[in-house]
């Protein structure tokens, strides 16, 4: 049937239609997730780069501020206290640049900070000079080189740390706006994704309607001949009928006829089957024998003894 024949087609369609919108969702939803996770750690990388440098600037002025109380007070304790924080802070300055360097990957910025170890390595000996001097009650020679020397030195560092923060900053927001290109362009890819798939919904929906529509006429065309088949059939049996029926009353009336003639000229008529043994009298054989129309008579036997000896 054509109903049948169309089932396999119908599932093949619907079930590609399924695949392709999963297939559109999974991919969008894994795109989208890879966008989100780099995002959130460009944010995360970006933020903890940040947070190092202030505190790297942060550190500078306090052990700026370490020296000039060390070269300032007259208690010997104190200056001893100011030094090792002063020390102390110097180690924490390098822990936060190693972790600046180790999160930061792009040319550019691992050139800065190369430039600025290297200005570290230029101020860091003259401001342990002064710390020194400091300790040895040289207030005046520490002072000296504080205000020529490592002044300067701490505000061309603090510069060129601003610099860096700059440059985190630019390389943070050209990085989101690549994000935010990707972004757009991943939603237009998909965008013409979709359009694709409604596309070849579309298509798929007319070829399968168009199909239904097809073995819908088809069934009714092949309903229809059928019917025609069945009229003609009763067409022709109802002819044939009648034809057996008139052929049938004229048999019947040739028959009426025959036997009317018969009588009326004193003959009739028999048949004989051989095989069988078997006879067939006509009414008019029963009056010329004088044998009643009742019973089996019809036979060799009686018809022999009906006829007369001579």
């Amino acid at each position: 049937m054509p109903h049948t024949r169309a089932t396999p087609y119908l599932a093949a369609a619907f079930t590609l239609v399924i695949i392709l919108m999963l297939v559109v969702a999974v991919l969008g939803w894994i795109r989208v997730e890879a966008l989100h996770t780099q995002m959130d750690h460009l944010t995360q990388r970006h933020a903890e780069k940040l947070d190092r440098m202030h505190r790297m600037r942060s550190i500078v002025r306090e052990r700026f501020i370490r020296m000039s109380l060390i070269v300032s007070t007259d208690d010997p304790f104190l200056r001893d206290e100011y030094a090792q924080e002063f020390g102390a802070l110097a180690r924490e300055f390098m822990a936060a640049r190693a972790d600046v360097e180790r999160l930061t990957t792009e040319p550019t910025e691992v050139a800065l900070l190369e430039e600025l170890r290297r200005l570290n390595a230029l101020g860091t000996p003259i401001m342990v000079s002064v710390v020194e001097a400091g300790l040895e009650n040289q207030q005046e020679l520490a002072l000296s080189v504080l205000l020529d020397q490592s002044l300067p030195k701490q505000e061309r560092v603090m510069a060129h740390m601003d610099l860096i923060l700059d440059t985190f900053q630019q390389a943070y927001q050209q990085a989101l706006d690549e994000l935010a290109q990707t972004r757009e362009q991943t939603r237009r890819t998909f965008l013409l994704t979709a359009m694709v798939a409604t596309l070849l919904i579309f298509i798929i929906a007319l070829n399968v309607t168009g199909r239904i529509q097809r073995q819908q006429e088809d069934l009714l065309s092949e309903v229809e001949a059928r019917r025609r088949t069945e009229a003609l059939l009763r067409e022709t049996q109802e002819g044939l009928e009648r034809s057996v029926a008139e052929r049938t009353a004229a048999l019947r009336e040739t028959t009426a006829r025959l036997e009317d003639a018969q009588r009326i000229a004193g003959v009739g008529h028999w048949d004989w089957d051989i095989e069988r043994g078997r006879l067939h009298w006509s009414d008019s054989i029963y009056q010329l024998f004088g044998l009643p129309r009742q019973g089996e008579l019809a036979s060799y036997e009686h018809f022999m003894a009906a006829v007369h000896p001579d």
